[in-house]
């Protein structure tokens, strides 16, 4: 819902159709299928970038905040 709100603040689409997945590869695949387009941080993507598999999409998201947090047991 907030990569949603952030490109319609900024006029970049209007989307017809969401897909919601919890693996980052799946979302990935389709965003590298054409399926649609993706938010992922750089390092889940960054071998595709290498090899030209899938292309930045040039926008600025300055509002755009997300936090990830990792827990483990020592």
């Amino acid at each position: 819902m907030i990569f949603d709100q952030a490109l319609a603040r900024e006029g970049i689409v209007r989307l017809h159709m969401n897909l919601e997945f919890s693996s980052a590869e799946a979302i990935k695949q389709c965003a590298m299928s054409g399926i649609g387009i993706a938010f992922l941080p750089q390092l889940a993507v960054s071998g595709e970038l290498e090899r030209g598999e899938l292309p930045i999409l040039p926008c600025e998201m300055t509002e755009l905040r997300v936090a990830t947090q990792t827990a483990w047991h020592k």
